[in-house]
C-alpha cells in the first residue's frame, strides 16, 4: 500500500513535471521562428495554415474576414507573421487570457478597450475612411481618442 502511494505521487510528480516543460515551451513560442509557405489564400485560409505551422489556436469569424487574401513566406515569429498576414487590413491580433489569438477589427477593438471610459447613456457610431487601413493601430487609437474627446462621449 505504501508503494503504490509512493508510485502514485511520482507519477504526480512527473505529470506535475510534464506540464512544466511544456508550459516553458509554449511561453518560449513568442520569440521563436517558424517556416511559412502560404500561397496567396483567402485570409480565413492563411490564418489556418498559420495556426497549423505554428501550433497557436486562432479564433475568428468569417464575416470579420472574408473577401480579403494573403500570402506569406519565409521565417517568421509568431507576431511577426501575424503583422505579415493582417497587414493592410482592419484587423488586429490579441490574445485571450487563455492564450489564444483573436482577430478583431481594429476599431472594435479600440472601442472595446475604452469602453469603462465612455459615458453612461451615450451610443456612439464609429465609421473609418478607407485611408484609415493603411495607419498604424496605434495612430487609429489616438485619432479615435482625439475624436471621442472632441465630442466629450468620455469620462475625464
Amino acid at each position: 500500500m505504501v508503494i503504490r502511494t509512493r508510485m502514485r505521487s511520482a507519477s504526480n510528480f512527473a505529470v506535475v513535471c510534464a506540464l512544466g516543460v511544456l508550459g516553458t515551451a509554449v511561453a518560449q513560442t513568442p520569440d521563436r521562428s517558424f517556416h511559412f509557405d502560404i500561397t496567396t489564400q483567402s485570409l480565413s485560409q492563411a490564418l489556418r495554415n498559420f495556426a497549423h505551422t505554428c501550433g497557436q489556436e486562432v479564433v475568428f469569424t468569417e464575416d470579420v474576414v472574408a473577401g480579403q487574401a494573403t500570402s506569406l513566406k519565409g521565417e517568421y515569429t509568431v507576431q511577426g507573421a501575424l503583422d505579415r498576414l493582417l497587414q493592410g487590413t482592419d484587423l488586429v491580433a490579441e490574445r485571450s487570457t487563455s492564450g489564444a489569438i483573436m482577430i478583431r477589427r481594429r476599431l472594435r477593438e479600440i472601442v472595446r478597450k475604452h469602453q469603462r471610459d465612455i459615458l453612461d447613456g451615450k451610443w456612439i457610431v464609429t465609421i473609418a475612411r478607407a485611408s484609415a487601413a493603411n495607419v498604424s493601430y496605434e495612430q487609429l487609437e489616438a485619432e479615435w481618442l482625439r475624436l471621442a474627446k472632441r465630442a466629450s462621449i468620455l469620462a475625464a
